[in-house]
């Protein structure tokens, strides 16, 4: 009989090692990323060769922070790579994400012989399902610049006003010339993971700082870096229609749809840790 018991509290003192501790140290709030050192700083670059040649290349370092890092050119996909090739003049924003979802960016302008420069492109951000966003483009190279947005028609005045989130394709004209300079920028909204996002999927999804049921079936949502992670997938299955088999909240109502909207904003603002 003491056999058994002495058996049966070792196998509860084993349980609570391997799975209560790891929930102990599950992290259920955001990096504090304002506490990161994460850094990155321009390796090499090399500027094309003219007019309109895309054989301009970049390529960056990053120290700090929790490593792998991935990069990103303007609002592109993140890559391992630090190298970013086939670049025609403009200015171009890197962004470096560590392990835990810090992120720093940096600007850096390729310029062109004899072609136009966009030093710096103001972002004024909008709100989620709003229009309140702006962009005000600087550039120099010609008396007779024209701007235009996406495919937009071209227009004299640098600035887009009553935008709304979103990523917008940049193309500064020289109207006496054949030479164009081009940027991206995203407009963000004001959704927020800590503020907005990890409360619904508190009350949603039966989430709490100290659950840890769904770490065992590799579906925990309890960490920012895990959200992220399913950030797309999150965004999909909300938008489902409820009698679809990967509906979620799986087993609940519907989410209300300011809910979904806010969730669908933050995923595309790029699920960031805010």
């Amino acid at each position: 009989m003491k056999t058994s018991l002495g058996l049966l509290l070792h196998v509860i003192t084993l349980w609570w090692v391997l799975f209560c501790q790891s929930c102990a140290s599950e992290d259920a709030q955001p990096a504090d990323c304002s506490q990161s050192d994460l850094q990155i700083v321009l390796a090499t670059q090399s500027h094309p060769t003219g007019c309109s040649a895309p054989d301009g290349s970049i390529t960056v370092t990053g120290t700090g922070g929790n490593q792998p890092y991935q990069f990103k050119l303007d609002n592109g996909a993140f890559q391992s790579s630090p190298s970013f090739s086939n670049l025609s003049g403009g200015i171009f924003q890197v962004t470096i994400q560590d392990n835990t979802g810090c992120e720093k960016t940096l600007s850096i302008t390729l310029e062109s012989p004899g072609n136009i420069v966009i030093s710096s492109v103001q972002v004024v951000n909008s709100t989620c399902g709003g229009s309140s966003g702006s962009l005000t483009i600087t550039a120099s190279g010609s008396p007779a610049l024209s701007y235009r947005i996406n495919n937009g028609a071209f227009q004299t005045s640098n600035l887009f006003a009553n935008l709304g989130p979103g990523t917008y394709n940049i193309v500064v004209a020289d109207g006496g010339s054949a030479c164009t300079s081009s940027t991206s920028r995203m407009v963000l909204s004001d959704a927020s993971y800590l503020n907005g996002v990890r409360p619904i999927l508190v009350s949603g999804c039966g989430l709490s700082d100290n659950a840890c049921h769904s770490s065992a079936s590799g579906r925990d949502m309890n960490s920012y870096n895990s959200v992220r992670l399913r950030a797309g997938q999150i965004k999909n299955r909300i938008n489902l229609p409820v009698d679809n088999p990967s509906f979620m909240p799986r087993g609940g109502p519907k989410l209300p749809q300011a809910e979904i909207n806010l969730i669908n904003c933050w995923v595309d603002d790029g699920a960031p840790n805010n």
